[in-house]
């Protein structure tokens, strides 16, 4: 049987999608607290940033706490990268656990 794409490519691709809505939900988030939007938006953004959006959360608060002060283009290429990171790492935990001995050869 042919497999399109190895397991690592799915997870990979699978962290990569969780990291891009993720960011967006961070901007929207930002960008509606901003303008003044009401309860319920934030209510359903917060939920997914502290449930599958929480790599991302945890690495802005993370460099947040370390930020010299630099310039912000820095600090978004820092969160973003960092971010990615964490997201990656998290599934592939999360894989571990699910699915023991996955990724070690037969």
């Amino acid at each position: 049987m042919f497999k399109l794409l190895s397991t690592w490519q799915r997870t990979f691709l699978l962290a990569v999608l969780c990291w891009l809505v993720t960011l967006v939900v961070v901007v929207l988030a930002l960008s509606l607290a901003a303008s003044g939007a009401p309860l319920p938006i934030f209510l359903l953004l917060f939920g997914w940033l502290l449930t599958v959006g929480l790599p991302t959360s945890l690495s802005v608060v993370l460099v947040m706490s370390l930020w010299w002060g630099g310039s912000l283009e820095i600090f978004s290429l820092v969160v973003a990268s960092l971010a990615l990171v964490l997201t990656l790492a998290c599934l592939v935990l999360l894989r571990q656990i699910i699915v023991p001995g996955w990724g070690t050869k037969p």
